[in-house]
């Protein structure tokens, strides 16, 4: 009667899962870091194209683009349990258009003071002001177009003050408006 017992570890290695982050945008001359993710014990990651980055080898490098680009992270397991790729988009405003007048007067145009690029920004500031220096109107993060009201009150025919802050790319605008009814 001999006996014998012998045990052995097994390693699973998973297929790895890439994530690029959600997609980003700047104004131009401006960067952004891309958030990649990933998952995999052993993995080789890489982004492409390469240019424009700070470091192409890095999970969050920071993306300087010219124009718009579409940047791919890609992990590779390196004991060859698979590939993984996602795309992360960065759109690169030339400019930052701000309408200098609105009509708001119910004919269907120009009725509301719209900033089209500043529907694609998550961290910002508008606040509109009147000559006292009243605040009218504040947007955080989730912007309305103005609709030159404010409390439900029609608002006179005027030059009002606006600063919008663009955190994400410290910028800040300051102006006026002119509503013509």
């Amino acid at each position: 009667g001999c006996s014998d017992t012998a045990s052995v570890n097994i390693s699973v290695n998973f297929p790895p899962t890439a994530n690029a982050g959600p997609d980003k945008v700047i104004l131009a001359g401006g960067s952004t870091q891309l958030e990649g993710s990933y998952t995999g014990a052993s993995v080789n990651l890489q982004w492409s194209p390469a240019i424009y980055l700070s470091d192409a080898g890095l999970e969050t490098p920071v993306a300087t683009p010219p124009s718009d680009y579409d940047y791919t992270l890609t992990v590779r397991d390196i004991v060859g349990c698979g590939t993984a790729t996602d795309m992360v988009h960065v759109k690169v405003f030339k400019d930052f258009f701000i309408p200098n007048a609105f009509t708001p007067n119910d004919d269907g145009k120009n009725d509301l003071w719209d900033i089209p690029a500043l529907h694609a920004f998550t961290d910002y500031t508008v606040s509109i002001f009147n000559r006292g220096g009243q605040l009218l109107y504040r947007a955080e993060g989730n912007y309305q177009p103005w609709n030159g009201y404010y409390k439900g009150t029609i608002q006179p025919t005027g030059v009002y003050t606006y600063v919008i802050d663009l955190k994400q790319s410290k910028r800040i605008f300051k102006g006026t408006v002119l509503i013509i009814r």
